[in-house]
């Protein structure tokens, strides 16, 4: 989270705000760049608050989010199995 808190330049409140649904598996890209430019848009119902409109990231950093994802996903999977 650190490196991708440095490289996409995004402020605490968005990086806390960054919805999941902008988290994009670089592999099914279909490009061989190993940056990809993100479209972020502040009206489009994620709750992300931000003032930028566009991040760049890297294929690494993507890959990263995504483990993170997973693994968020995995966690609330048993959390509410336990209930």
């Amino acid at each position: 989270m650190i490196r991708f808190a440095v490289q996409s330049g995004l402020r605490r409140e968005e990086l806390a705000s960054f919805p999941l649904a902008y988290v994009i598996d670089p592999d099914k890209t279909g490009g061989v760049e190993r940056n990809l430019r993100l479209n972020l848009d502040p009206a489009d119902g994620t709750g992300m608050k931000t003032n930028m409109d566009k991040v760049d990231l890297s294929d690494y950093n993507l890959s990263e989010l995504k483990g993170c994802k997973l693994k968020l996903k995995k966690q609330s999977r048993i959390a509410s199995s336990k209930k």
